[in-house]
């Protein structure tokens, strides 16, 4: 089924394929891809739907938010939160936001649908949560507010609806509708939103605070206790709260003292989660996901410093864009004997640069998915290309040479998911018995003998999506990192599964080797990490970047290699000092890939501004 997802339309339900609705002429495919199946929930501001991306090959559902019609200004607004959502997002019980957009005069949100029955549900089920329940609702969402609100986010709407136990036990806290961020310890909002029975009442005069989210959830442990309705358990005419007369079993004076004192007024209750979680856990540290800025690293050594060897100055040289308004790049490739660079976007085209003359030379399109990863042989003869759906597309460029278009030599679909990165295996004889690899959200990394296209071998053992992978300069093995938190180690040609490195505390976002036999991997956790691969010796931890870095390229025939971030910033560091050496900030927006040439003479990178920048060192020469 279909449903339309205006709100005046008296009949919504509409047959699977209808374009639009067959009652009142609504548009039923949002963005051009997402389809409303259902309704999920209805709110003040906003209304709920189960949806499916059309563009995608697999069925999986998505959370289709719709906000009422806005203003110019909240228009802008909603924008620059989006960017902030979708750092926030990638913790992992807080669903994954996957695209958002504006049509006609609504905005819209593209979540991550998360499996499992609510604490509504549950209680419905089971009846009153026993002490040991609430506990544990307490431990796992307390630390994600503490990280909410480091961030300086209110989530406004906790309640038991919003909070959803997935299959493997463990608790999300979802919907993102009322998010907001703050520039100081109090907010004051234009409307009042949240669900009544639940809300502060400060939040209820729209000046919602970070405690204003510790009185919601002490308000739905108690609530989740005794099977009663908030509104039910407050004494109106004594202005206090009677809960504890309807508990059917007793509980701890320290859960009673801590609940008592979350749903206290707003000078009285916890200002923090700090202090809550010090009175329940007091054995236990908080745990943290910590992405504030920290001290910036020094610039660029000057040349009046000490150091024996100053690194010149970066510049950018060439900036590479085409599209008004411009498009997020999702990627990049450099083929350096015919000197162009292809670049990706999410739209699902691929284009082909002439890094001399900045000339756009050739457009590549396969509209049925948004393009996500880009890799190219050495020799400059074929180009892979992975896509949102699982799809890898591999062009034969040697038409290049004789300025015509490339042409489409296979299409691999063995994987049923997202390929979050592919990789070609260098060698001695470019085009002849390499590999490529790709890696995907279906938890697989798949090995294909090019340029045939076949595939070799399936490589399994990650227990969540891949997301990142790169072969050693040397050929000889591959490594890959995941949402599992792990660096998996693969000996080629075979593919079996020779070491693991682990230490980061989130998924890793990007992977790389250098010719001296180290890696060098980046996390959610907001850390870079040196790896030395002979032990699996971690030789540096650090950070730098404001927000985690998702691209790592190390620069052929030496110490330097090159981070991109979320923060739009590009940072170079050395692999023997783990020192920053030059921040690059030319960039708007998030840095989506960082690449260098394999002569190591210019550094690409890409964004989701719109653009391609080329930079070189100052007094060096393409």
């Amino acid at each position: 089924m279909s449903y339309c997802v205006n709100a005046e339309c008296p009949q919504p339900e509409n047959p699977p394929g209808n374009k639009f609705c067959q009652n009142c002429g609504t548009k039923l495919l949002l963005g051009d891809r997402y389809r409303a199946r259902s309704p999920l929930s209805k709110g003040g501001i906003s209304q709920t739907f189960i949806g499916v991306d059309e563009q995608k090959a697999t069925s999986d559902p998505c959370v289709i938010k719709q906000f009422r019609p806005y203003s110019q200004a909240a228009q802008a607004s909603f924008l620059r939160e989006v960017l902030q959502l979708e750092t926030i997002s990638q913790h992992p019980q807080l669903p994954t936001l996957l695209n958002s957009f504006q049509q006609s005069d609504r905005q819209y949100l593209i979540l991550e649908y998360i499996q499992g029955e609510t604490l509504a549900q549950e209680s419905q089920h089971q009846g009153n949560f026993s002490e040991t329940k609430i506990e544990q609702i307490l431990a796992e969402i307390l630390p994600i507010l503490h990280f909410l609100h480091q961030n300086k986010f209110i989530h406004r709407d906790i309640k038991p609806e919003n909070i959803i136990r997935r299959p493997d036990n463990t608790l999300a806290l979802v919907d993102f509708g009322l998010v907001k961020r703050v520039t100081g310890t109090t907010q004051k909002a234009g409307t009042t939103v949240g669900s009544a029975e639940y809300t502060a009442p400060e939040q209820l005069m729209g000046q919602a605070s970070f405690s204003s989210d510790i009185y919601s959830l002490g308000v739905t442990c108690i609530s989740l206790l005794t099977q009663m309705p908030p509104f039910d358990l407050f004494d109106m005419v004594s202005n206090t709260w009677v809960w504890q007369d309807f508990l059917l079993t007793p509980i701890s004076d320290i859960l009673r003292q801590v609940l008592d004192r979350a749903i206290l007024s707003a000078d009285r209750r916890y200002q923090s989660v700090e202090p809550m979680w010090q009175a329940l856990f007091s054995d236990r540290a908080l745990p943290t996901f910590d992405i504030e800025a920290t001290p910036a690293p020094a610039s660029p050594v000057p040349a009046s410093s000490p150091s024996p060897a100053p690194t010149p100055d970066w510049q950018c040289v060439l900036t590479l864009t085409s599209d008004d308004p411009p498009k997020e790049i999702t990627d990049i490739a450099l083929i350096p004997p015919s000197q162009i660079l292809a670049s990706a976007d999410w739209d699902g085209t691929v284009k082909l640069w002439d890094l001399h003359s900045g000339q756009l030379l050739h457009t590549l399109t396969d509209p049925s998915s948004g393009v996500v990863s880009l890799t190219a042989t050495t020799d400059g003869n074929l180009l892979a290309a992975g896509s949102a759906d699982g799809t890898i597309w591999l062009w034969n460029l040697r038409q290049l040479r004789q300025g015509e278009t490339p042409t489409l030599l296979h299409t691999l679909r063995e994987h049923s998911s997202v390929v979050a990165s592919v990789a070609i295996q260098g060698g001695p004889n470019p085009g002849e018995g390499q590999l490529l690899a790709s890696a995907s959200r279906d938890r697989t990394v798949k090995l294909w003998h090019l340029p045939a296209g076949q595939l070799h071998k399936t490589l399994s053992g990650h227990q969540e999506r891949v997301t990142c992978i790169a072969f050693s300069p040397n050929h000889s093995f591959l490594v890959s990192g995941s949402q599992d938190t792990k660096i998996k180690i693969w000996q080629l040609p075979n593919g079996e599964p020779v070491g693991e490195l682990s230490g980061h505390q989130g998924v890793v976002h990007a992977v790389a080797v250098t010719a001296d036999g180290k890696a060098i991997s980046s996390s959610w956790d907001r850390t870079i990490k040196i790896w030395q691969l002979s032990t699996g010796a971690c030789l540096h931890s650090f950070s730098g970047h404001l927000l985690p870095a998702v691209s790592i390229s190390s620069r052929p025939h030496s110490k330097l290699f090159a981070t991109g971030s979320h923060d739009g910033t590009i940072k170079l560091w050395t692999t023997d000092t783990a020192k920053c050496i030059a921040t690059l900030a030319e960039h708007t927006q998030g840095v989506a890939a960082v690449k260098f040439s394999p002569d190591g003479s210019t550094l690409a990178s890409c964004s989701a501004d719109g653009t391609v920048k080329l930079w070189r060192a100052a007094g060096e020469r393409a």
